[in-house]
């Protein structure tokens, strides 16, 4: 199969394939985390904006680090109302 008017082929077309199914995962998966973080009661804003720019930044493991560690942090209890 060959696209002639964009000069691609069979290899290309393979290629765009998978980069497009490994990089939606990854995006839908930063927006979940980012939706979550942006939306927890249980964070205090400090931690909140700390976790929001570590997904952001944070390069590779950051979202699965945020499902692991930040997901369930509890607002110490001095600071609850």
């Amino acid at each position: 199969m060959e696209l002639l008017f964009l000069n691609i082929g069979t290899p290309e077309i393979i290629i765009l394939f998978l980069a497009f199914f490994i990089t939606l995962p990854v995006v839908i998966l930063q927006l979940y985390c980012l939706t979550i973080a942006a939306k927890s009661n249980h964070l205090t804003s400090d931690r909140r904006i700390s976790w929001i720019l570590i997904i952001l930044f944070v390069p590779v493991f950051r979202y699965i680090w945020y499902l692991i560690w930040g997901k369930n942090q509890e607002i110490p209890a001095e600071t609850k109302y």
